[in-house]
């Protein structure tokens, strides 16, 4: 079966006398052999048994010149067992795989080699008599299953005939809960308005475990934290509230999220979700303290400080807390000015006790937000009198006619004089005035 003649010019070297030289068969001789000398005897490569290889390919059967033959080499050498051992990661340098049994029915002894091909081949080595063994640690998280070919050959021996065979290798590594969850993304921040209804849903967390099967099944915790009462989680990673949510009391909150396998060794993970409370409009301003009348001289100068107006709204910083002023009434002669941002109320012109002495002036705060909130106060301003006016006689001249004998003390007239100031400012005194000795006529002297 493809075997030379080396020593022998017309001969082969026979399977049941290796070292020895026969004659070449009639067969061989008139169609197989193809010169005298070393060279090939016969073409086909396989042995024959009527078509058909038989079980231990018999010595005495070679190839006929008819070229009936059967794959009988190929079939010669076969790999029969691949007992493949069960696979629990991890899986240690060294560790038995299998053992390729290799059969020969040719009844040859030939020097087998056996190699591994295949992705992540490298993970495993294979020695002389056709024993695997795990080269690299095995981890089902990097590699969970490999499809490997072992390939064995034999160098041809005296028959000159070389051939190989092969067969696949299928190993599955078995999953144990050897990585704990990691919460995706670890840190993340929702947003929920205020005042909405208990039990409205927030977010559906999410995690990843890099098991499989009841190893990566994940069920979901909030761990006890300053309110997280607030809030329900369920095993499934469902977040919602457990409360009417108030911006005033809790603007945010930092919750802390435990995600864990439920096999054993029982495995877990931590996350940090953040949620922030968006403050609505739901707070009217409130003026803070201030005096509810005030008291203000007729003669204070334009742009001088009247009052300051403050207020304060429990909404959160923003249109929704920001206070707007403004006079509603009573702003009589537009008298008075007031900063709509400040609050500072100012005096915008001259005040006159004699025409108007007292103000009482409607204001409001509003704040910006949506809907407007807004409340109002009221404050008397009191014009105070100065001594701004001159006592006035009546325009008409006093004529009175004295007879000379009246005695002493006798009346001669009564003068009328008028003060529009009031109090201590419109009293009057009287008395006479003469012409001063040491002045020109025209200066007097009361």
């Amino acid at each position: 079966a493809g075997l030379r003649c080396d020593e022998c010019v017309t001969g082969f070297h026979g399977l049941a006398n290796p070292g020895g030289c026969l004659p070449c068969h009639a067969e061989c001789s008139s169609s197989g052999c193809v010169a005298a000398g070393p060279s090939a005897c016969v073409n086909c490569s396989h042995f024959d048994d009527g078509g058909t290889c038989v079980a231990n390919c018999p010595p005495d059967k070679y190839p006929d010149a008819s070229a009936k033959c059967a794959d009988c080499l190929q079939a010669c050498l076969s790999i029969i067992s691949i007992p493949v051992l069960p696979f629990t990661e991890p899986v240690a340098v060294g560790s038995a795989v299998t053992m390729a049994v290799v059969t020969d029915r040719r009844l040859l002894s030939r020097r087998l080699t056996y190699s591994l091909s295949g992705a992540n081949s490298a993970d495993f080595t294979i020695n002389g008599t056709g024993f695997v063994s795990v080269a690299r640690a095995l981890d089902r998280e990097r590699v969970a299953a490999y499809d490997l070919t072992i390939r064995v050959s034999d160098d041809g021996g005296d028959l000159g005939a070389a051939v190989a065979t092969s067969t696949t290798l299928a190993i599955d590594v078995k999953d144990i809960n050897d990585n704990a969850p990691i919460m995706t993304p670890l840190f993340s921040q929702f947003s929920v308005p205020e005042n909405q209804a208990s039990g409205r849903s927030i977010t559906t967390l999410s995690a990843s475990d890099s098991d499989s099967g009841l190893n990566a099944f994940l069920e979901y915790r909030l761990l006890a934290s300053q309110n997280s009462g607030d809030f329900a989680l369920s095993l499934s990673g469902q977040l919602a509230t457990q409360k009417i949510l108030d911006y005033e009391s809790v603007p945010s909150y930092t919750l802390t999220v435990s995600v864990c396998n439920p096999t054993v060794p029982v495995l877990c993970g931590n996350g940090t979700v953040h949620v922030m409370v968006m403050d609505l409009n739901d707070n009217t301003p409130a003026f803070l303290a201030h005096p509810s009348a005030v008291l203000v001289a007729e003669n204070t100068t334009v742009g001088s400080t009247v009052l300051q107006l403050s207020a304060r709204d429990a909404d959160g910083p923003g249109d929704n807390s920001r206070a707007v002023f403004a006079i509603l009434t009573g702003n009589d002669d537009s008298a008075f000015a007031l900063d709509s941002a400040t609050g500072l109320v100012t005096l915008a012109a001259s005040l006159d006790y004699e025409t108007t002495r007292v103000y009482t002036l409607s204001l409001i705060a509003m704040d910006s937000g949506v809907p407007v909130r807004a409340s109002s106060t009221n404050v008397t301003i009191r014009v105070g009198d100065v001594n701004d006016n001159s006592p006035v006689f009546p325009k008409s001249l006093t004529t009175a006619v004295v007879a000379e004998s009246v005695i002493v003390g006798s009346a001669v007239a009564t003068v009328n004089a008028t003060d529009a100031d009031s109090g201590v400012f419109g009293q009057l005194l009287s008395s006479n005035c003469r012409p001063s000795a040491a002045h020109s006529p025209t200066t007097w002297q009361h």
